[in-house]
């Protein structure tokens, strides 16, 4: 398996105003016949500033992963070299780049392959790779995370098989643990006698996971609907409990799940009404397992789904997904919404498309993961199909699309209210301070003193690093006029973001200089 490390042809606009936003297309290859396909499915930015994109190729012998700068030019694109998708990516402890999937090998039938391949960041080559198969059964992977001990936890179905017509019966849940090298420590599945996909997991704060995904039952006067999935679990797999909620009517499915600051999730997926109208969909659970608040989305149109959601480090939720633009769907958009934590409110919310296509074009767009910049925008990544006609036939061509917005997700342009590190918004010059840091810069330990509202309860002081990663939670004292010492010698050289919260509303935001 192999990096090809050359330019190819970018459909794009780049927009600079202070910030780097773009949008663009990665489309190397001539359009193909009606019914390939291509798209991202997984994107982060990493530690050196660049951004690391996979998914889908429309052909065996086409790049299923991309490396772009900054500024979103193309620094090598990795070939594969199987039939198969990755749907999960992430970033080693070591800068190089983990990536998760599934493909057919003809030796096994046909049946999916699970693999998870370790690839150096500077060349794309394949540093290791494994892979996860039986004669009987074939496995999926949609979800690849850290784990405490320096090991890697997969996310996917496990798929049982119906020998003399290979058809896959009885999907369930399934979760392995792999060390660092990608040696499998253990393997489990779960599921019940209806049909189970697992498709995003997060480790509980208890050392074991939480798994999103999917139920199909076919009881329902035999007709098939979907209830999302959850599954919680041990530290060695162990399963828990699970639970299914929703799918009060035809077809309401879950994307992905998001451990939040405070200890609950946040999971994403659509729903779908007793009119067959779909719209995107939000909750906050609790860690075990209790819906908090939740909330269905057509802000633009009646058919709109979401797909990944994030937590910004004021607590606020981002989440993409696509939307519709007329009944039969023959044109879709990007859509992309922040809205509050607390209750689900929205707070704004951007649809999105490639530069040069109008909407006389038969174009479908989605969006299916996001990430949070270090300078405070966002990072997307989904596919872009375009239809035309000849006069014969119908052409399409698939492309990987990626934007890079501001912190408002503007693709066109960087807002003046946009800071230019953190993920935070201008804050009012006649707010009160509620905190002060010293000494700022720091080499080790910093100070927070601070003053609090009457009656404040459940405060604490949390410490996000410039991509918005959690880093410490300090609860403090409900005292007011107060002061408390924290150790960053732990911490790396750059810059934080200090955040004040009392009883989970957001008081203040302050930058911290760590320094060596």
């Amino acid at each position: 398996m192999k990096a090809t490390t050359f330019a190819i042809s970018i459909l794009s606009i780049t927009f600079a105003n202070t910030q780097i936003v773009f949008n663009n297309l990665y489309e190397p290859y001539l359009p193909s016949v009606y019914g390939l396909h291509k798209e991202a499915k997984s994107i982060i930015q990493t530690s050196d500033g660049s951004y690391f994109v996979a998914g889908e190729p429309d052909d065996p012998s086409r790049f299923s992963a991309i490396k772009l700068s900054s500024l979103g030019e193309l620094i090598w694109t990795f070939d594969q070299n199987i039939d198969g998708t990755v749907n999960s990516v992430i970033e080693a402890d070591d800068g190089n780049y983990i990536v998760a999937g599934n493909s057919y090998y003809p030796y096994n039938n046909s049946r999916p392959v699970a693999f998870v391949s370790k690839l150096n960041q500077f060349t794309g080559d394949t540093i290791w790779f494994r892979k996860f198969f039986a004669t009987d059964y074939g496995f999926e992977i949609n979800s690849i995370k850290h784990t405490h001990d320096n090991g890697y936890v997969l996310a996917g179905s496990h798929l049982n098989f119906n020998i003399p017509g290979a058809v896959y019966v009885d999907p369930n849940i399934l979760l392995i643990k792999i060390d660092s090298l990608g040696v499998t420590e253990w393997e489990n599945n779960y599921g019940t006698i209806n049909f189970e996909y697992g498709y995003s997991l997060e480790e509980t704060s208890e050392g074991g996971f939480m798994i999103f995904g999917n139920s199909n039952d076919y009881d329902q006067v035999n007709y098939p609907y979907t209830k999302m999935c959850l599954v919680k679990t041990d530290q060695i797999g162990n399963m828990i409990w699970q639970k299914q909620f929703n799918g009060e009517f035809s077809s309401d499915e879950g994307s992905s799940i998001c451990k939040l600051s405070d200890g609950n999730f946040a999971i994403s997926g659509h729903v779908t009404d007793s009119l067959g109208i779909k719209g995107g969909y939000l909750a906050k659970i609790d860690n075990d397992g209790n819906i908090l608040w939740s909330k269905k989305y057509n802000g633009f149109t009646n058919g709109e789904e979401f797909k990944q959601v994030k937590e910004l480090p004021n607590g606020d939720l981002v989440v993409c997904g696509t939307t519709k633009l007329n009944y039969w769907a023959t044109k879709r958009y990007g859509v992309v919404y922040r809205v509050n934590q607390i209750d689900g409110a929205e707070v704004w919310k951007r649809r999105c498309k490639f530069f040069n296509q109008t909407d006389s074009i038969l174009a479908y767009h989605s969006l299916k993961s996001i990430g949070i910049c270090a300078d405070g925008g966002f990072i997307m990544a989904g596919g872009v199909c375009t239809v035309t006609q000849d006069p014969n036939y119908y052409f399409v061509t698939n492309s990987f699309w990626v934007l890079k917005t501001d912190c408002k997700g503007n693709p066109n342009q960087w807002s003046n209210q946009c800071l230019q590190i953190g993920i935070d918004e201008l804050e009012d010059e006649s707010s009160p301070t509620w905190f002060t840091l010293y000494p700022n810069p720091t080499t080790r330990n910093f100070s927070v003193q601070y003053t609090l509202p009457d009656n404040s309860k459940n405060n604490t002081i949390s410490i996000y690093d410039a991509l918005g990663k959690l880093m410490q939670i300090v609860p403090i004292s409900d005292f007011s006029n107060a002061a408390v010492e924290i150790d960053a010698s732990g911490f790396a050289a750059g810059v934080y973001s200090i955040v004040l919260s009392s009883d989970q509303q957001i008081l203040q935001t302050q930058k911290l200089v760590r320094m060596e």
